[in-house]
């Protein structure tokens, strides 16, 4: 009995410094799963959930879709944040629930936060910078027809965007707030002056 204590301990020890085996090593490091849904369900999207290895900061972020805004994240009917943007840090098995609310008409119609949100077109850089009084939780790019054809988060009160050869030379702006929506027209070259 103790000849195989004795090899296989002789074995391990040649396997220590043994590339392959390190190799090996990291592909057993256990998975989770991190679920995520929106609450109620076709209201929003989430972007991060999925498989993700133990220990590891998993970012998720929030999408509400148009007409609905973010409320919170709960697990196991606890809030755990109230930003589009959370992170976690598990080694469990995770279910977590993004709640969306229908935005009210009256937010729509917010005229002090569309006098003081500024857009600003650099058509050098080919960027937009949106700056606002209250934080920015996304903004959307539209087109004249309501598709939205672009969509970024954010988690702060100024955001800098890179446009890409998808985006049109006029286009509505849609700035998701924490105390409502603002939609303004704007060109690639200049904002224009006109609101919804």
């Amino acid at each position: 009995m103790n000849d195989l204590h004795d090899l296989i301990a002789e074995g391990i020890k040649e396997l220590q410094n043994d590339s392959a085996l390190s190799i090996l090593g990291h592909s057993l490091v256990k998975a989770i799963h991190v679920r995520a849904m929106p609450d109620p369900p076709l209201t929003g999207s989430i972007r991060g959930a999925g498989v993700h290895t133990a220990g590891e900061t998993i970012r998720l972020q929030a999408y509400p879709k148009t007409g609905y805004h973010f409320v919170k994240w709960t697990m196991e009917g606890e809030t755990v944040g109230d930003s589009t943007l959370i992170e976690l840090t598990d080694t469990a098995n995770t279910s977590i629930i993004a709640h969306f609310e229908v935005t009210p008409a009256s937010a729509l119609q917010n005229t002090d936060l569309q006098d003081d949100l500024q857009i600003y077109p650099n058509p050098a850089r080919d960027q937009i910078v949106i700056k606002s009084p209250v934080r920015i939780d996304s903004v959307e790019f539209i087109d004249l027809t309501g598709r939205m054809f672009y969509q970024v988060p954010c988690d702060k009160l100024y955001i800098s965007i890179d446009l890409n050869a998808n985006i049109l030379p006029v286009f509505l702006v849609k700035v998701y707030t924490e105390n409502g929506i603002i939609v303004k027209k704007t060109e690639r070259g200049r904002q224009t002056e006109s609101s919804y």
